[in-house]
């Protein structure tokens, strides 16, 4: 009997230990690979169907492109979308084009939320500005309504501040808290805590996860911009993938992000398909 406990005792250590060095081999991939564990491809379009509306139409289907563009160090820049052309737009602004900027350290410090350019003048619905106030704290400066050139100043020449929040990171470079405020209120911040098991995805009541890599560890921009960094693709997302384990089919309303915006919604009977660019 005391041969038998000492064995389950060794095993149940043995257990423990394999579990802590799995956990560790997961966070060392994720600290080795800031870009994302999928950094050897990249998002280049994401085909899907939504529905278009506003104020003076009623909603009605369309297809449309997201094409994603990169500058030489492989930072996204854009996503621009075909159903501009179409002049789908919030009042002047496209609808959901999406334009970044990065500093000298290559950390993300222009985030421009459905903008376009016009006479070398670029105006934008929503310009977030981050200041980075250490290794785990960033601000987050939102204005409405702007125009300026991004690509000379970081703050629109116009435009409304009128929200300010504060990200805190991990030591891995997750967001774990957004605390988002109203710009001049006494009001409480809105406050969103993110967490992460030990396989490195994102805890989620009801959400499990396939042994896949998730479309958002191609780019760190992507992460960040999803407030998702897991490293797996949740299970009943996508029916599809390729051949490095990234999702290429999602189903209906699969992906959650940069494909959504309050000016259309994401077809429940049409797939989503994924064009990867890998090395």
């Amino acid at each position: 009997m005391k041969k038998l406990r000492i064995a389950l005792f060794t095993l149940a250590g043995m257990i423990v230990v394999f579990s802590l060095s799995g956990c560790k081999k997961i966070l060392d991939e994720i600290k080795h690979h800031p870009n994302g564990k999928g950094d050897n491809c990249r998002v280049e379009n994401i085909y899907f169907s939504a529905y278009y509306s506003n104020a003076n139409l009623d909603p009605f289907l369309f297809k449309d492109t997201a094409n994603f563009k990169y500058n030489v160090n492989n930072q996204l820049v854009s996503v621009d979308f075909a159903s501009t052309k179409y002049h789908y737009y919030i009042g002047p602004y496209p609808i959901a084009d999406r334009y970044f900027k990065y500093d000298n350290s290559g950390r993300l410090q222009v985030y421009l939320e459905s903008y376009f350019q016009f006479d070398n003048v670029t105006h934008a619905l929503f310009w977030h500005k981050y200041t980075y106030i250490n290794a785990t704290q960033i601000i987050d400066s939102v204005f409405n309504y702007t125009s300026g050139n991004p690509a000379g100043s970081i703050t629109p020449e116009t435009g409304d501040l009128t929200r300010i929040g504060k990200i805190t990171l991990d030591s891995y470079g997750r967001v774990i808290k957004d605390e988002y405020a109203w710009a001049n209120s006494t009001d409480a911040p809105d406050i969103t805590v993110y967490s992460y098991d030990g396989a490195g995805n994102l805890v989620s009541p009801g959400v499990t996860y396939t042994s896949k890599t998730s479309i958002f560890q191609t780019n760190k921009t992507m992460m960040f911009v999803a407030r998702d960094y897991s490293v797996n693709t949740r299970v009943g997302e996508a029916t599809q993938y390729n051949s490095n384990q990234l999702p290429v089919k999602f189903v209906p309303r699969g992906l959650r992000a940069f494909v959504t915006n309050e000016q259309f919604s994401i077809s429940n009977d049409e797939e989503m398909i994924v064009e990867y660019k890998c090395k």
